[in-house]
C-alpha cells in the first residue's frame, strides 16, 4: 500500500488534477498497488511524496553480502532516460530511428519498473548477495555497494553494460560524454545486483531482464574499476545525485 503527499500551486487546474491522480491509480493497478490515502497542500510548484508500507521475508537481501567470484549485473537497458530528457529538453534532433526516439522519451513519461525478475528473485533468494538499484546513477549504486563489502573491489567491463548505441549520437548532439548517460544520470528504476554466480548459472534462461557487467574481485582498495573496450583499467570516479546536498 502507498500514501501520496501532494503540494499543488493555487492555479493547479481541476482537469490537471484528475490526471494526475488518473497516472497515479495508472501505475498502481499496474504493480497491484492500493492507494491507501494521503495529503494534499499548496506550493510554488508540483510536489508529490509517496510512502510505501509493507512487509518482507526473510528472504530480503541487503548492501553487503556480496563475496569475491559474484557477478555484478544490472536489470534493462542503461542510459534511456538521460538520452530521453536530452531527446526533450535539449538537442533532440539527432539522426536516429524515430521508434527509438519514442522509446527513449517513453522511458522518461513512463517508466518500467523490473517488477517480474524482482518477483522471481525474491521467490529463488539464494540468486542474489546483495543488491540496490540505479535510481541515483550507476556509477553512484556501484561506489555504494562496494563500500558496504570490504576487502572487495568491483570491476566493470564497458563493452558489457546494456545499453542503446545510439546513445552516443544524441550524447555526441548534447556536447556530453557517453559515460553522463550511462554511469552519472540516474533515474533508471533497475536493479544493481551481486549474484552468486553457480546459482545464477541455474536460472539465467528465467532472468532474460538481467545483463552481467562484471565482478567483484577480492581487493582491500574497495574500488570500482572500469574496463574499457580497449582493455585498459582505471579507477571509475564515484559521484552522482546526493541527497540532501
Amino acid at each position: 500500500a502507498i500514501v501520496i503527499s501532494l503540494a499543488l500551486p493555487g492555479d493547479f487546474s481541476v482537469d490537471d488534477f484528475d490526471a494526475l491522480v488518473d497516472g497515479i491509480l495508472y501505475k498502481c493497478n499496474e504493480y497491484d498497488i492500493t492507494l491507501i490515502g494521503g495529503d494534499i497542500n499548496e506550493a510554488d510548484e508540483v510536489i508529490t511524496s509517496a510512502t510505501a508500507i509493507g512487509e518482507v521475508d526473510g528472504g530480503v537481501r541487503f548492501l553487503n553480502n556480496a563475496h569475491p567470484g559474484d557477478i555484478i549485473a544490472t536489470t534493462g537497458s542503461i542510459g534511456d532516460v538521460a538520452g530521453g530528457f536530452d531527446l526533450i529538453y535539449g538537442a533532440g534532433n539527432v539522426d536516429i530511428a524515430d521508434s527509438l526516439k519514442d522509446e527513449l522519451m517513453d522511458s522518461v513519461f513512463n517508466p518500467k519498473l523490473p517488477y517480474k525478475t524482482a518477483e522471481y528473485l525474491r521467490e529463488h533468494p539464494s540468486i542474489v548477495t546483495s543488491m540496490s538499484d540505479i535510481t541515483d546513477g550507476l556509477a553512484s549504486e556501484l561506489g555504494c555497494l562496494c563500500d558496504n563489502n570490504k576487502n572487495c573491489s568491483f570491476k566493470i567491463y564497458e563493452q558489457m553494460l546494456p545499453y542503446e548505441k545510439d546513445l552516443q549520437t544524441i550524447a555526441d548532439a548534447n556536447h556530453k560524454h557517453l559515460y553522463e548517460y550511462l554511469f552519472y544520470f540516474g533515474e533508471e528504476f533497475e536493479l544493481l545486483l551481486t549474484l552468486n554466480s553457480s546459482e545464477y548459472e541455474k536460472h539465467k534462461d528465467m532472468l532474460d531482464d538481467i545483463t552481467p557487467i562484471g565482478e567483484v574481485i577480492e581487493d582491500s582498495k574497495n574500488r570500482v574499476i572500469l574496463v574499457d573496450g580497449n582493455g585498459h583499467e582505471s579507477t571509475l570516479k564515484i559521484r552522482g545525485y546526493e541527497h540532501l546536498k
